[in-house]
Formats: structure tokens, sequence, C-alpha cells
């Protein structure tokens, strides 16, 4: 969950932690991000989500296409690195670097993450 307002860089706005670790070689995961509230005004190419892993980017998107209860897929069958931690990052911002809609600030959003095995 969390309130939001333009910014320049990705890292001015909201980042999740993920870590991932397993004892056994082979193992993988898929990660997923759930929508659970998405204000109309927040539906633009302007509000983008990222994840990366040791500073390489993996995906993005901007919401402009997408819904409250939609399963974004993060990550599909990720094999996890055995016997060390695998550390994604991922941000949630609005583009500081385009004109950007005034009803857009301060609104709420929120998103689950869960994973799979």
């Amino acid at each position: 969950v969390g309130n939001l307002e333009p910014v320049f860089v990705k890292e001015g706005g909201i980042k999740k932690v993920v870590s991932v670790s397993s004892a056994s070689i082979g193992n993988t995961f898929s990660l997923y991000m759930k929508i659970n509230l998405l204000p109309v005004e927040l539906k633009n190419e302007s509000f983008l989500w990222a994840i990366y892993r040791d500073g390489e980017f993996i995906l993005g998107d901007n919401f402009s296409n997408y819904s409250e209860n939609d399963n974004i897929v993060l990550l599909d069958n990720e094999l996890i690195s055995s016997g060390s931690t695998d550390v994604y990052n991922i941000y949630y911002w609005i583009d500081g670097n385009v004109l950007n809609d005034d009803s857009m600030m301060n609104k709420t959003f929120n998103v689950s993450l869960y994973a799979t095995s």
C-alpha cells in the first residue's frame, strides 16, 4: 500500500524487496502481483512498475491497461539459487519526467505479491 507523487527516478517511488532462497538445487518459483485497489486516476501510462534482480531489469510496464483483481506474472518458473538468497526489487512510481494529471496525486493503490513453486 502506498501514496504516490511524481518522482524523477524509480528509486524515489515505492520499493518492495522480495528475497528467495532454497536449500535444494533445481527449485523454481513464480511470482505474481495481484491488483487489489487501482483508482481510475492511476490507470495511466505514467504510473509505472518494474522488477529488478541485482540491479538488472527483468520486466516492467505501466498500469494503463490493468484493472482491479488482475494477476500479473512477474516471474515464471524462475530458478532459485541454492545456498544463497536471490533478491528482487519491485518499484512503483509516477514518472515525474512527463506532465501528469493532477488527479493522480495522493491516490492510494494496493497490490499483493505472492509466489508459487
